[in-house]
């Protein structure tokens, strides 16, 4: 008998999306080790993610990599001129000519809604629509509207499931698919508090606390952070950032001695008092895992980074300064998260929150797989 096969499409617009699909799919693996996958992303997430455990071992099983589909394709630009050349539709045509989604029993489509087009019993997985962001940020542009207008209609006509945080979903989701709302989806690292920050302070205990700087794989928030970040370390912070703000953080702009800077990865976030950082899920994810206090701040008119800013203070998680913010208000704020009772505070939502997200979607993936194995395949 032919062994069940999953095929996961990836969105390209970061390494987030790569990172949930693979962790899904490496703990659905292990309930499941008879099913086959085969992934669909670009050749620069699989570069940048190539010594990820996870991923190798998801490689180790068998699993089929392909690339150059989906790219270039739907993605997150400030400049909304970069749409005009067709990329928001052309991907699925390509898509279209491959065996890969046709032979597949299950296909996986984390935030590329248009698969829909090719199999309509596709699962979808993300926390918001392009066709709402974009539509929402680009309301004049004609080939964004034709987009939205392409995803909205199939999302209406076939409404599929989509695996979603439970505290991040935007509206469009919860009303536009069959959402099934999930914990966060993180790799659950257990770390005190003591242990990275022992009284009298962090690391050597005589220095400024660290604080490490996310912005993201799509670098569409480097600008804004580069020269933050060297206030910060004028400030004497010891930093961890990312590498590509390295050079310009180390640089002072005034007398006073800089703090450290190092560069920053994932990992390092256990090292990290707070985090200040560009909300994209992925990001969040790695700071709820590591129980690490954020402050949020992004480029202007992006619908789901304004939303996932607000979330995280609603939720108590940390401060959003949204896309305005300005050196001393960074400060000011890095100040504020550190008072005793606003970090205690912040710390114990922190380590209050569900984090098996990834578990509880691969045993809805597996019931799933389960349930197209014994009625074939479905066309709503």
């Amino acid at each position: 008998m032919q062994a069940p096969r999953i095929a996961a499409i990836i969105c390209p617009n970061g390494l987030g999306h790569l990172r949930r699909a693979v962790g899904i799919l490496s703990r659905l693996i292990q309930r499941r080790p008879e099913v086959e996958f085969d992934l669909i992303c670009s050749r620069w997430q699989l570069d940048k993610l190539a010594g990820w455990d996870r991923l190798q071992g998801l490689v180790q099983s068998g699993a089929g990599l392909h690339t150059g589909w989906t790219e270039p394709g739907v993605r997150w630009s400030t400049d909304p001129n970069l749409y005009t050349d067709g990329r928001l539709t052309r991907w699925i045509e390509r898509l279209a000519n491959q065996q890969v989604l046709e032979t597949a029993d299950l296909v996986l489509s984390d935030n590329l809604a248009a698969v829909l087009e090719l199999r309509p019993d596709a699962v979808l997985s993300g926390s918001f629509l392009w066709s709402d962001v974009l539509g929402q940020a680009y309301p004049e542009s004609a080939a964004v509207e034709s987009f939205r207008h392409r995803e909205e209609t199939l999302l209406r006509r076939h409404r599929p499931p989509m695996l979603c945080l439970r505290d991040l979903a935007m509206p469009a989701v919860m009303e536009q698919t069959e959402a099934v709302p999930l914990a966060w989806m993180c790799e659950d690292t257990r770390r005190s508090v003591e242990d990275r920050f022992p009284k009298g302070g962090a690391g050597n205990r005589t220095s400024a606390p660290t604080i490490a700087v996310a912005g993201g794989a799509t670098g569409a928030a480097t600008k804004i952070l580069a020269s933050l970040v060297e206030d910060l370390a004028t400030e004497g912070y010891r930093l961890l950032a990312p590498e590509a703000l390295v050079p310009k953080a180390t640089t002072a702009r005034s007398s006073e001695p800089a703090g450290p800077v190092e560069t920053f990865e994932p990992r390092r976030l256990a090292e990290a008092r707070i985090l200040i950082c560009r909300p994209g899920a992925g990001t969040l994810n790695d700071a709820i895992a590591h129980r690490v206090p954020m402050i949020t701040l992004y480029e202007a008119g992006n619908p789901e980074m304004d939303h996932n800013g607000r979330r995280i203070e609603e939720l108590g998680l940390g401060i959003d300064l949204g896309a305005q913010a300005d050196s001393s208000q960074l400060l000011d704020a890095v100040r504020r998260l550190q008072e005793p009772a606003t970090y205690a505070a912040t710390r114990k939502r922190l380590q209050e929150l569900p984090r098996n997200g990834l578990e509880e979607a691969a045993r809805w993936l597996e019931k799933r797989l389960e349930r197209q194995l014994t009625e074939g395949r479905q066309h709503p």
